[in-house]
């Protein structure tokens, strides 16, 4: 079989990719190893009723997302925004940390947690605004940065548990991968992608602030439709050009035209590919000639992130009734909940992420009864209702257990790796062991064509990457880059219109979290600096910092330094 382009994943990015190309008169072919289309996004019907459905894979889009509201505008989908009204919850240490602005307040409830957290934030915030989007590696501290993980950083520049804790969590529910795991490049870098940690971690005015209606499947099978234009017959089109249970075995260009082999034996010579499938799933394609080094070393050394998405249905949202939102963080058990109720549908919904922590495993262990048991007894602890313990239906998908995509939401990277492994060679030796961080050495051919193959795929987006926004925006560069290749188009690059309606407003801030005290400025008033000269070197421009019991200083500590208040702002 024959065509110009094949396309290897029948994802948004891989269908926006197919897309692009068919669009200026291009034959493509695209190969989908599962049985449905749509990747990282799946829906599901849980009855007969059409409006009964639910969204097991990727499911939101909020403001500056305009590559992907603009797509859905051009399928005719609509949005709708989620529920935003009532208290958030932060779970951590058995407390419920109640609280309803941007990050948890109450003055003084834990003060020099929040103090803690808020310049904690602003930090990470201000290094996310020197990353280069295109090219971290090139950023100001990026050796330094690709050196430590998150956890370090925090363990450095966090006084308190309360504030490491919700970074902590906010890590798990960001990019599905534990703080320990993650260079801090790359975790900057994926926030700044996403228009730094304010945004990003917003529902209203960011990041998860609207769904789709109908699910967001709907997205593939209407590019599907689009890709299928200009055949005979639309039969004819999902025949030829969108091919189901099709896993890719070999990438050959070694001939004049590249030859692709599917696990059937069935070969597909083009021009041009596209991969467009999770990073890590690229080992599973041999390639001739040999990849290049540098692209091997990147796609076995990124980690596919855990996560288990399940949804529990009740009679009503019996939470709002108490004044909460729905959502929760929680470090122990790693786990993040929103609001699914839908204002079409007859029983309120609450989705649960549980994350690559001890509580995924414990919760692997059960049946799927027992699952739905236990995360119903989570929820009515954290938002105090007996009745969330017994929900009516539930549903549940764990994404590690796709053979073909291997994890969700997206990939990350690990930092520098340094340190003596023992071997047995038959003899026990001690071999030094010493790796680079993936971004700062491989990561520069991401988005790099080699030969005639080309990448698609959320992670190689340098904006929101990790999101479908990033999907759309690299399926259009990778097919752009192709039709500059033809003649056909004079630069790959293009320029995303902003969505007409759906616009992002300022993020605001109260004083104390513009202007966060310094704790470390408060501990030194009152004396209770601890001896910090086993402290390892700075890696960045900003002091260490040693654990403090932020509770038992609040309770003794913080009363009566008001007339010293100001010193503490010096810092920041």
């Amino acid at each position: 079989m024959a065509a110009q382009v094949v396309v290897v994943g029948g994802g948004i990015s891989g269908l926006v990719a197919a897309k692009t190309l068919v669009e200026s008169g291009c034959e493509v072919t695209v190969l989908e190893a599962n049985d449905r289309v749509g990747g990282r996004t799946h829906t599901t019907l849980l009855g007969d009723d059409p409006a009964d459905w639910v969204d097991l894979g990727g499911s939101y889009v909020g403001v500056t997302q305009d590559a992907i509201l603009n797509l859905l505008d051009e399928l005719e989908l609509e949005t709708y925004e989620l529920c935003n009204q009532g208290d958030l919850v932060f779970y951590y240490e058995g407390r419920i940390n109640r609280y309803s602005t941007q990050w948890p307040t109450g003055f003084w409830w834990n003060v020099l947690g929040k103090w803690d957290l808020w310049s904690c934030i602003k930090k990470l915030d201000q290094m996310c605004s020197q990353v280069d989007l295109e090219a971290p590696w090139n950023s100001p501290f990026a050796a330094e940065w690709d050196k430590i993980t998150l956890e370090e950083w925090l363990l450095r520049n966090c006084w308190t548990r309360f504030a490491r804790g919700f970074v902590r969590a906010n890590c798990q529910t960001s990019v599905t991968a534990d703080p320990w795991q993650c260079s801090l490049l790359w975790f900057l870098h994926y926030h700044a992608a996403g228009g730094g940690m304010y945004r990003i971690w917003n529902g209203e005015n960011g990041a998860q602030e609207r769904k789709i209606k109908g699910g967001t499947q709907q997205i593939s099978e209407r590019l599907v439709q689009k890709i299928g234009q200009g055949k005979e017959s639309d039969e004819e089109s999902l025949a030829d050009r969108v091919l189901l249970s099709t896993p890719v075995l070999s990438i050959d260009q070694r001939n004049s035209r590249v030859t692709v082999v599917s696990k059937d034996g069935r070969k597909f010579e083009c021009d041009y590919v596209v991969v467009a499938v999770p990073l890590p799933m690229a080992n599973r394609i041999v390639f001739e000639p040999n990849l290049p080094h540098d692209r091997v070393q990147l796609i076995q050394r990124a980690a596919m992130g855990c996560c288990i998405k399940s949804n529990l249905y009740y009679e009503k949202p019996f939470w709002r009734e108490k004044g909460f939102m729905g959502f929760m963080n929680g470090i122990d058990p790693g786990m993040n909940t929103m609001d699914d109720t839908r204002p079409e549908c007859e029983q309120a919904a609450i989705t649960t992420f549980t994350f690559c922590t001890d509580a995924m495993k414990e919760l692997m262990k059960g049946t799927k009864e027992q699952r739905k048991l236990n995360l119903g007894k989570i929820l009515s602890l954290v938002f105090r209702d007996k009745r969330l313990e017994q929900p009516l239906r539930f549903t549940e998908k764990a994404w590690m257990q796709e053979s073909y995509i291997g994890g969700c939401y997206s990939v990350h990277y690990p930092p520098a790796q340094e340190g003596l492994k023992a071997c047995n060679f038959p003899e026990s030796v001690y071999i030094f062991i010493s790796l680079e961080g993936v971004m700062t050495s491989v990561g520069h051919c991401i988005r790099d064509p080699v030969g005639r193959v080309h990448w698609a795929g959320t992670e190689t987006s340098s904006k929101w990457c990790g999101y479908m926004d990033g999907a759309v925006r690299a399926g259009k560069r990778a097919g752009r880059e192709i039709l500059v290749r033809m003649g056909k188009l004079p630069s790959s690059r293009y320029f995303e219109p902003e969505h007409p309606r759906i616009q992002a407003a300022p993020i605001e801030l109260g004083f104390f979290e513009r202007h966060p005290p310094s704790v470390g400025k408060c501990l030194a008033l009152k004396g209770n600096r601890r001896n910090r000269a086993n402290r390892e070197p700075r890696l960045h421009p900003m002091l260490p910092k040693s654990d403090v019991d932020d509770d038992v200083f609040a309770q003794k500590n913080v009363i009566g330094i008001g007339s010293q208040i100001t010193f503490l702002f010096m810092s920041n």
